[in-house]
């Protein structure tokens, strides 16, 4: 049950992060750029995909791709007034319909304490390098902050595998350190961020 928070669109609403309108696609330009992303998707072309990702002569396609997450929709499932709910919330960025961004979190008793599981970030492979995952991350950690004052929650902790370096990277720019909890999964490296 998604339930919409926010509708980034220009003039209507501030905008959180670095969300900022750029320019409106009219319907048929929208269209247009649609066709060619399934295009290219059921026919495999990466070539398209490169040169979508680094905007070289592709007219709308690239006011699509720099547009779109800045009229993206971000939703929540099982959250209320984007807090974190008992029980465990998404924050999910969607754009025309489609999922590009992801992340859960849940709140947790973990080694006697109380405390937030962060997990499954997950970036679809066209918008990665977009700063998505760090917006999510930025977003829970701060619903995370609200509730370590209103509800003694000590911190927010999350795990990845040992050889994902760019998200290892990312937690410890957001703060995070590196731990060892009592049981922790074979190849899992797990990262804490105390209040």
């Amino acid at each position: 049950m998604k339930r919409v928070i926010a509708i980034v669109s220009r003039g209507k609403q501030r905008l959180s992060s670095a969300l900022k309108p750029l320019k409106r696609l009219t319907q048929t330009e929208l269209i247009a750029v649609g066709l060619k992303e399934r295009e290219a998707e059921h026919n495999g072309e990466i070539q398209y995909r490169r040169r979508l990702k680094y905007g070289s002569r592709i007219g709308n396609a690239v006011f699509f791709r720099k547009g779109l997450v800045q009229k993206a929709v971000i939703g929540t499932v099982r959250t209320k007034e984007g807090q974190i709910v008992p029980g465990g919330s998404v924050h999910i960025i969607t754009a025309l319909g489609n999922e590009i961004a992801s992340a859960s979190f849940h709140e947790r008793t973990f080694e006697g304490q109380k405390a937030i599981l962060f997990s499954d970030l997950a970036t679809n492979l066209w918008f990665r390098r977009e700063g998505l995952s760090r917006q999510l991350v930025a977003e829970t950690v701060a619903a995370a902050k609200r509730m370590a004052k209103r509800d003694g929650v000590k911190f927010l902790y999350t795990y990845t595998d040992k050889s994902n370096k760019g998200a290892i990277r990312l937690y410890k720019d957001m703060g995070f350190k590196k731990f060892t909890p009592k049981y922790a999964e074979d190849g899992k490296l797990y990262m804490l961020l105390k209040y």
